[in-house]
């Protein structure tokens, strides 16, 4: 919206460049996961062991995984280390840090 103000500005700066539009934050273009109600146990038990994960290790918890992470776990389930790979936010050094724990508790949610 301009005003009569902002008209006067732009008369005396005719040169003037306007500024592009601010980019929106990186994860705001980012896919969120739906959650079905079959997905939300075991999004619970994840962010069950992150807590106490997070604990032992003596970090916050979003430093072992954050939500987003934790809710496409609890969609895709993966079964092994690639699977987990191919979620966003996991990495070698966090399948090598967390892998295994995290398989076992996907494995008995889906038991």
């Amino acid at each position: 919206v301009r005003t009569s103000a902002s008209r006067f500005i732009a008369e005396l700066r005719p040169n003037a460049v306007a500024r592009p539009a601010p980019k929106p934050p990186r994860n705001a273009a980012a896919p969120t996961h739906d959650l079905s109600p079959a997905d939300e146990p075991l999004l619970e038990q994840l962010i069950e062991w992150r807590r106490g994960r997070a604990r032992t290790d003596g970090v916050p918890a979003y430093v072992v995984a954050d939500n987003k992470t934790l809710a496409a776990i609890a969609v895709r389930r993966p079964s092994d280390a690639s699977g987990l790979l191919a979620i966003s936010g996991i990495g070698q050094r966090k399948v090598a840090s967390y892998g295994d724990e995290i398989l076992d508790v996907v494995k008995r949610a889906s038991a």
